[in-house]
């Protein structure tokens, strides 16, 4: 099992390498951080213990690569955004909103240790990615890596026998601790979108993988979290319909035809 946790953080270690050439690689590096760093935690003891220290290497080094294209003046800065972005800007203000009336009463401690998340969602990713470079390359990453893993946690990996859904745990020293399934549900419905609808060369095999990969997704968000697989299914459908030139890499193929076997 140790073996798994170190395969996942070796994909960690090569998609920051590619993020200094092509930023748009951080976007698969979001879409499955979380459900990677659950699988981690359950094959390696250590990484259960000290959750954090995932949190701030990966994060610390996203800071010092965006630092790095900002003196090299290619970090945009919020210049050039797309129009977008104020969709996304919104999202986390209602988030940050909607923590006033919690009624845990230490909401606000929660939040302080939430701002290197939010600093890396909300302002070091959105202008790295200002330009689309790399996107591509994000959907392969998507695709391949987390389908991987959702292989991995519907076959491979253990999860609690009296739960339904799909959830990791893992055991410490202390306790046994059972994580969050929304994470599993998010990679599962950005791995379902990536396969069926990213940019991928149009080869009979490649098609088959793809298929697979794009069904495990599926399965992995819909045992994990409904909101994540409707919002999939959703995603899978608007998307499909809106044409390549418009959706900046995403090819406008509903899902059958985005695995359709090549006519030569």
């Amino acid at each position: 099992m140790i073996g798994i946790g170190a395969a996942v953080l070796c994909v960690f270690a090569v998609m920051l390498v590619r993020i200094v050439r092509r930023p748009g690689v951080a976007v698969a590096l979001l879409g499955f951080f979380f459900a990677g760093k659950q699988i981690v935690q359950t094959t390696i003891p250590f990484f259960a213990e000290y959750s954090a220290v995932l949190n701030i290497a990966v994060f610390g080094v996203l800071g010092l690569i965006w630092t790095y294209r900002l003196l090299r003046g290619r970090a945009e800065l919020m210049l050039g955004i797309p129009r977008e972005y104020a969709a996304h800007l919104v999202f986390f203000s209602l988030a940050f909103i909607s923590m006033l009336w919690s009624e845990t009463p230490d909401v606000w401690s929660i939040f302080v240790e939430k701002i290197p998340n939010l600093l890396v969602y909300a302002l070091l990713v959105p202008s790295l990615i200002a330009s689309t470079r790399g996107l591509t390359e994000a959907y392969q990453w998507l695709t391949w890596a987390g389908g991987g893993m959702c292989l991995l946690c519907l076959f491979v990996l253990p999860d609690p026998e009296s739960s339904s859904r799909l959830v990791l745990s893992a055991e410490t020293d202390s306790a046994t601790t059972i994580f969050n399934p929304l994470a599993l549900g998010t990679m599962g419905g950005f791995t379902a979108i990536a396969s069926a609808l990213g940019d991928h060369p149009q080869r009979r095999v490649i098609s088959l993988l793809r298929l697979v990969t794009a069904c495990a997704g599926l399965v992995v968000a819909a045992r994990s979290s409904r909101g994540d697989f409707f919002a999939t299914v959703v995603a899978l459908g608007v998307l499909g319909l809106v044409p390549s030139s418009t959706s900046r890499g995403l090819s406008g193929r509903r899902l059958i035809a985005g695995v359709r076997w090549p006519e030569h």
